[in-house]
């Protein structure tokens, strides 16, 4: 099954962003969420906020910013496992025209904290970009013996007009034999139960850029 839906920043837009995304997205969200524990939003972002956070992961990407990533706590390179760049995103130490976008998740994680009565506490989010011909093996969001991850949340930064020709999807298992693949066209969210959907990046064509991050409880940053 293929999912292909169609569908400077100032204070002002500021408060837009935080009021006025939860209000638009809020009831397929909490439908989708409550429903089947997954959600695909297009559109997410307006598209100068969309526009200055592709070019920042683009820009971090180019000036080697971006890092392989490793596996587990070992923290060890294994390209057969993940082939990826990442860049975990902080306050201090990205660009303030970052920050607005900071707060649109911040503001996200405490609307579903209080709607769904989730605990949710902080969240983690980093840039991550998948070199042409890189994947990700079938995999879980919660590590072994954790549980301090409850959604995943991956806002993808590519073009809008990305193909299924270009590959990249997300595959998401609904069960061992059921997936959903998700195609990752620009400014899509995806939102999704950390501890129950196992899924894989498959390999692109061309580089595939996304902000991915989780929200969680209370626990070590980075773990």
């Amino acid at each position: 099954m293929s999912v292909d839906l169609k569908g400077g920043i100032s204070k002002r837009f500021d408060l837009v962003s935080k009021t006025g995304l939860w209000n638009q997205h809020k009831e397929n969200i909490l439908l989708d969420l409550s429903s089947k524990r997954w959600s695909v939003i297009d559109n997410f972002l307006p598209h100068c906020s969309f526009k200055q956070l592709a070019i920042a992961a683009s820009r971090d990407y180019q000036e080697g910013l971006l890092k392989p990533a490793t596996v587990g706590k070992s923290k060890k390179r294994r390209e057969k496992v993940r082939g990826d760049a990442i860049r975990w995103v902080q306050r201090s130490n990205c660009h303030p025209s970052i920050y607005p976008i900071l707060d649109i998740i911040d503001n996200l994680q405490e609307n579903l904290r209080q709607q769904l009565f989730l605990p949710l506490q902080e969240n983690e989010s980093h840039f991550a970009v998948y070199p042409p011909g890189t994947f990700y093996v079938k995999h879980l969001d919660c590590h072994r013996n954790q549980n301090n991850r409850i959604l995943t949340f991956i806002l993808y930064l590519n073009r809008r007009n990305w193909s299924k020709a270009n590959g990249g999807q997300l595959r998401m298992y609904m069960d061992k034999h059921e997936f959903v693949d998700i195609n990752p066209i620009g400014n899509r969210l995806v939102l999704f139960d950390s501890s129950v959907f196992y899924h894989e990046v498959l390999p692109a064509t061309r580089p595939r850029m996304s902000y991915t991050g989780w929200m969680r409880r209370n626990s070590t940053f980075g773990s």
